[in-house]
């Protein structure tokens, strides 16, 4: 089963939110997921 593979373009603000939103911790665990995926962690 082949998954479809996006290129995501982030600018460097949303970069620094989606980490911050990662590195503290207090939102809801499928958002940090979501974070995750996108900054390819």
């Amino acid at each position: 089963m082949n998954t479809k593979k996006y290129i995501v373009r982030l600018t460097d603000e949303e970069r620094t939110m989606l980490k911050d939103l990662t590195d503290k911790g207090k939102a809801a665990a499928a958002k940090i997921k979501h974070a995750n995926v996108l900054l390819k962690i």
